[in-house]
């Protein structure tokens, strides 16, 4: 329940910050995909942990948006498109 009230708030925020704020869309995009790696590969674990993991992934790029521009929006632009696609595969990868 959290996890979705943040993935609609992220998306908020992408939508009205997104083009003067890069690193916070950079580090959205990174959130949304934290969230959707760690409850692939660690489904079992609470909801806080899991989010807890996707702030650090969502932090760490845009961390890395600040000092490599180019690449993280690449990265970013790559990622973006797929992950609402990404909620129909709630099974673990590794099982």
């Amino acid at each position: 329940m959290i996890a979705t009230l943040l993935q609609i708030l992220v998306g908020v925020a992408l939508l009205l910050l997104g083009r003067r704020l890069y690193w916070l869309f950079i580090g959205g995009v990174g959130f949304l995909f934290g969230l959707v790696i760690a409850s692939l590969l660690f489904g079992g674990l609470e909801e806080s942990v899991l989010l807890i993991i996707s702030l650090v992934i969502g932090l760490l790029f845009g961390l890395a948006a600040v000092f490599i521009q180019k690449p993280m929006a690449m990265i970013a632009g790559f990622l973006r498109p797929g992950l609402p696609h990404c909620n129909c595969l709630h099974r673990p990868i590794l099982a």
